[in-house]
């Protein structure tokens, strides 16, 4: 980075008086911190599971999806294609996915193979269970006020 790029004046210079609320204040701080510690949970009520909480999604969206590309989960996903290659790839391993060429020769579609419904069914109770966990101390109210918010930032580009 040249140094040029670090001259530039923030809009309200009373910001650097009050540095030290910007952790509280900073979106992506808070969002993160709320991500890992979710995460937390579900990968430890996922640690028995024949799959990972991560891969419990994919396999999810794959579900409802029907036959969904890479690109297209990922896009659904909130992720990179790269990540959901990745994954994908395990699952296929796995035998919880099958894929098969699309309309043109870059493009997989994806589906669910009978063992990929059997680990879906097997991880609704772990997702149960954390999903309960998370949200034990917030009112329905709350929740679904809370998921308007993060589609709303979802949306942010």
């Amino acid at each position: 980075m040249s140094q040029s790029n670090c001259s530039r004046k923030p809009s309200d210079p009373k910001l650097i008086e009050q540095l030290e609320q910007i952790p509280e204040i900073c979106p992506a701080t808070q969002v993160g911190k709320a991500y890992k510690s979710i995460l937390r949970i579900f990968d430890e009520e996922f640690r028995d599971a024949c799959i990972t909480s991560t891969q419990f999604a994919v396999l999810v969206h794959i579900g409802i999806l029907g036959e969904p590309s890479g690109s297209r989960l990922a896009a659904k996903l909130g992720s990179d294609p790269s990540t959901i290659s990745r994954i994908l790839d395990t699952l296929e391993h796995k035998e919880m996915v099958n894929s098969r060429p699309g309309t043109d020769r870059r493009t997989h579609l994806y589906s669910l193979t009978e063992t990929g419904r059997t680990a879906i069914e097997d991880g609704l109770a772990s997702w149960e269970r954390a999903r309960s966990r998370v949200l034990s101390n917030v009112d329905e109210g709350e929740w679904r006020h809370t998921l308007e918010s993060l589609q709303g930032l979802s949306a942010v580009h």
